[in-house]
């Protein structure tokens, strides 16, 4: 029982339950005896109480304590960071006073260097300098070359106006020319178209001559019957079958034998007709063919005088062209890159244009070539017409 009085965790209530239990329990004689022991209970209580408090309050302040040290201790980590870092920075420090000191003796060796240098760009400073001027001097110089290649630029620019103009009188001309080349192409096809007629015609003779043949055939054996009724009637004339050459005199005197012959014989009027007839028609085919040769012979001698002259015109356009592009072939004068172009486009148009003049040249040779062939081969025909007449005549007149 006493024991309770001295246990801190004993309050006030469990005192008064025991003080009620123990008046039950116990008799009256026992009550002062429990009234003492509650009063040491309650005395007990009163100092478990105060020593309670104070160890409250020695709690308190350990704890505060414990704090403080606790804060202590996390300056003391706090400290002891920055004593880790404060030494990293040393180190670090020391090291950049090295790579410095390094630095340092680098940076001597390269203001040696660049002293050095300095000298040396100071003389090439002074030779610029004296460059400077040079150029100053030939800027100027250049200024007036701008100048005067300025007026010449302007002198040019006049000199292409009027190249302009002439470019478009040679276009012009040139123009003419191809309309001179078809108009000739057109006379050429017109030729083609005769010459087409004269073939035509040239078939139409050989046909005659067929045809004179068989009067050839027909005549000589009426004359081998007249010959045989001049034989009859005592009346001979020198007759040879072979072909020989037949003059003037020869055809008088046959001429006149005949006419002789009229009067012994009456038939021999129909015989004399036929020879006149024939004459007539000799000397009008002689004139014929030579009209013809001497028209084909001027047509080829105006045909050859027109290619000459075509040739003439375009050596002369030729020529023109390069005088005038002559001052452009100077190495001396500068122009313009657009005017450098049009030149060129101009000489491209040029030699395309002076090209199909030679092509249509080269096709006009080659016509007249044709040409000619044909006129000779037509010539050799009416030749070998002509020889052909000279032995019908001969056929037909023998001596």
């Amino acid at each position: 029982m006493f024991g309770l009085n001295h246990s801190p965790y004993f309050d006030r209530k469990g005192l008064e339950m025991l003080k009620i239990i123990l008046i039950h329990s116990f008799t009256w004689r026992e009550v002062p005896d429990l009234i003492t022991c509650v009063a040491d209970l309650h005395f007990n209580k009163q100092k478990l109480e105060e020593e309670n408090n104070k160890l409250k309050l020695a709690l308190e302040s350990l704890e505060d304590a414990n704090s403080q040290l606790s804060e202590d201790c996390t300056e003391l980590r706090l400290q002891i960071k920055s004593a880790h870092q404060a030494i990293m920075r040393t180190n670090l420090l020391k090291e950049e006073l090295e790579e410095l000191k390094i630095s340092m003796n680098a940076s001597e060796e390269q203001k040696t260097m660049i002293v050095a240098q300095k000298k040396q760009l100071e003389a090439e400073n002074r030779a610029l300098i004296l460059k400077i001027r040079i150029l100053r001097e030939e800027n100027a110089k250049n200024i007036m070359d701008v100048y005067k290649l300025e007026k010449t630029i302007e002198e040019l620019s006049k000199t292409e106006k009027q190249h302009q103009v002439s470019t478009s009188q040679m276009l012009m001309q040139l123009h003419t020319y191809e309309n001179a080349l078809l108009n000739k192409d057109a006379s050429l096809q017109k030729k083609d178209l005769s010459i087409e007629e004269l073939k035509s015609t040239i078939i139409e003779y050989e046909s005659i001559i067929e045809n004179l043949r068989g009067e050839k055939d027909k005549l000589a054996h009426e004359l081998q019957h007249l010959q045989q009724e001049l034989i009859v009637n005592g009346i001979q004339l020198n007759v040879s079958g072979e072909h020989k050459s037949f003059n003037s005199e020869g055809e008088k005197s046959l001429h006149c034998e005949l006419i002789l012959a009229q009067s012994a014989e009456n038939n021999e009027t129909k015989w004399q007709c036929n020879l006149i007839s024939l004459s007539s028609l000799d000397t009008m085919m002689d004139q014929e063919m030579l009209l013809l040769l001497r028209e084909l012979e001027q047509k080829g001698v105006e045909f050859t005088a027109m290619l000459q002259k075509l040739h003439e015109d375009v050596s002369e356009v030729e020529t023109l062209i390069d005088s005038s592009l002559q001052w452009v072939t100077n190495p001396e004068i500068t122009v313009e890159e657009k005017w450098e172009n049009k030149l060129t486009e101009f000489k491209y148009i040029k030699e395309e244009k002076l090209n199909l003049c030679i092509l249509m040249l080269n096709s006009l040779r080659n016509h007249k070539e044709s040409l000619d062939k044909e006129f000779a081969k037509l010539i050799e025909i009416l030749k070998r017409f002509r020889l052909e007449y000279f032995y019908f005549r001969e056929e037909f007149l023998p001596r």
